[in-house]
């Protein structure tokens, strides 16, 4: 299998737009409430060094992603079978933002038209991208990434014409409790969820690359992400935010500037796609090199189409509603994730070192 390589200018785009993905429209740290963009901040502070432990992981084997270095540190059997949850984690999340975008598409943009036209569309295109590899894909990013940040950019004040302060204030007025499960639903979502470029990267311009790129893309995606909650808030209100699926679509669907700027939330939904387009890629490009990896597969380009067929398939049944979405990934989620996103990738960090330690001890 080529090795494909990306630039740090390209996996920052990358880690960037896969952070923000789903994100965007369904929104993090929902329990903080009015305190979301301090949960959000607390959970970027504990990502920093989970993201470390990902990008050193990466670097101590360079050419290698996480499949291949569980293979030589467990062993091929206890590796293939800890390689399975991997690839279940990297395919199951795919299946869950697909299943966001359907329900996202159905719900604001064409509630009277079949699930499945443009949701198949919009896979197919993923399918396509992984087939052309992660070095287009980072090219792609590179390119798309200005555009999400003009858009986020631009929003961001036009937003304003309805702000008050007063609505994030007081100042953890409910205690510091909401916000801690804010924070560590951020933590599971999106943050650590990068775990899966721990499967999709392997080749990389230097060694230092990856903490680059881990590094400025959560400083990138938590100032924006800091600045949507505050501006979610301070617009819409406590109350009118708990009551909506879909904040950061209805705050931009309300801007309207002198009757001249208005109806501005089409271009922002295309910057939504953007970013799911990218996650949802990320997440089939693992799950595939994963498959491959377990069934001793030197290619995986040949199984990108069954397996996103596959994962479209599965976001169907996920979830039935939106409401039955936000009851899981409040309630669930945060545990379910933690095991592929924090206690899987120590295992593999201890034993790596332990791995290192054994082959430098024997070569004196």
């Amino acid at each position: 299998m080529r090795k494909e390589v990306v630039s740090n200018k390209q996996g920052i785009s990358i880690v960037a737009l896969f952070i923000w993905g789903s994100t965007l429209i369904i929104g993090t740290a929902g329990p903080a409430k009015k305190d979301a963009w301090f949960a959000v901040l607390l959970a970027s502070l504990a990502a920093y060094p989970v993201m470390l432990m990902y990008s050193k992981i990466l670097s101590s084997f360079m050419g290698k992603n996480i499949f291949e270095i569980n293979n030589l540190v467990f062993g091929n059997i206890l590796g293939k079978i800890i390689n399975v949850l991997y690839t279940w984690f990297a395919f199951h999340l795919g299946a869950l933002v697909i299943n966001n975008f359907m329900q996202f598409i159905s719900t604001v943009g064409l509630p009277d038209t079949p699930k499945l036209p443009p949701i198949l569309f919009f896979t197919i295109l993923c399918i396509w991208g992984v087939k052309e590899g992660i070095e287009v894909l980072g090219r792609w990013s590179e390119l798309f990434i200005i555009f999400l940040i003009m858009m986020l950019c631009t929003t961001l004040p036009l937003s304003l014409t309805e702000a008050n302060l007063d609505r994030i204030r007081p100042f953890l007025y409910e205690g510091i409790k909401p916000v801690i499960s804010g924070a560590i639903l951020a933590f599971s979502f999106p943050f650590a969820e990068t775990v899966v470029f721990t499967m999709a990267f392997c080749g990389f311009k230097n060694k230092n690359s990856p903490q680059k790129i881990f590094s400025y893309s959560l400083l990138l995606t938590t100032f924006f992400l800091i600045l949507i909650a505050v501006r979610n808030a301070i617009t819409t209100g406590e109350r009118t935010l708990s009551m909506n699926y879909f904040p950061s679509y209805m705050v931009i669907s309300r801007i309207n500037v002198g009757e001249f700027i208005q109806r501005i939330e089409t271009a922002a939904t295309v910057s939504f796609l953007i970013a799911g387009f990218i996650k949802v890629s990320i997440c089939l490009l693992a799950a595939c090199k994963g498959v491959a990896d377990i069934l001793n597969y030197n290619e995986y380009r040949f199984l990108v189409t069954p397996v996103g067929l596959s994962m479209m398939s599965t976001s169907f049944i996920v979830y039935e509603s939106m409401l039955e979405t936000s009851k899981w990934v409040v309630d669930v989620y945060p545990y379910y994730a933690i095991i592929f996103e924090l206690i899987l990738p120590i295992i593999t960090f201890i034993a790596m070192k332990i791995r290192k330690s054994q082959l430098s001890f024997s070569k004196t």
